[in-house]
């Protein structure tokens, strides 16, 4: 994971809040000018500097239909076109990949989550119903996830920690949201 550096200034006489990715900051005069306006200003202020991880991945054609998308750790995932696309059905398709990885964040999260909590289970499952649009681009309209505990622990606790989850803690599911209708419903054993 490679991390980028920004730069931003912070005048605390213009209200201008500090935003929440704040790392470091140095307290300095800054001249401000606006050479269209004609003015110059100088007032105390905060330099701010903030690190953000920047995520990379890559897709090279193997052969025929075929790809290897390789994530920032150099491990491979292969994919290839559907069978209507000259696809030859052994490797999942994008669109698959996309949900799949869905399914991984709420399945990480949720854990995560109830190992905080000093709490396990026996067994997981995250399973995703996708629909997707009939006319191009053939974007994914509704998501929804059956989440499927056993022996795990209080209800009320699952459920607290899936509605976490599935509404805070998965960047996955918060991206799916801006695009797609979403549900879910946790069936425990």
């Amino acid at each position: 994971m490679i991390t980028v550096q920004y730069k931003a200034r912070y005048l605390p006489s213009r209200n201008i809040p500090l935003p929440h990715f704040l790392t470091s900051y140095h307290a300095h005069p800054i001249k401000l000018t606006n050479e269209k306006e004609g003015w110059i200003e100088s007032r105390y202020g905060i330099e701010i500097t903030s690190q953000k991880k920047v995520l990379r991945t890559s897709v090279t054609w193997a052969e025929g239909m075929e790809f290897i998308g390789e994530d920032s750790q150099g491990r491979n995932i292969p994919m290839e076109a559907t069978k209507v696309h000259v696809g030859t059905g052994k490797n999942p398709v994008p669109m698959e990949v996309f949900p799949t990885s869905l399914g991984g964040c709420i399945a990480v999260e949720i854990r995560w989550l109830l190992i905080q909590r000093g709490l396990g289970f026996e067994a997981l499952k995250v399973s995703i119903a996708g629909t997707q649009r009939d006319i191009a681009p053939k974007t994914i309209e509704r998501v929804d996830a059956l989440i499927e505990i056993k022996g795990g622990p209080d209800p009320a606790v699952v459920k607290e920690v899936v509605d976490l989850a599935m509404k805070e803690k998965c960047p996955i599911v918060v991206m799916f949201s801006a695009f797609s209708k979403r549900g879910w419903r946790v069936v425990q054993k």
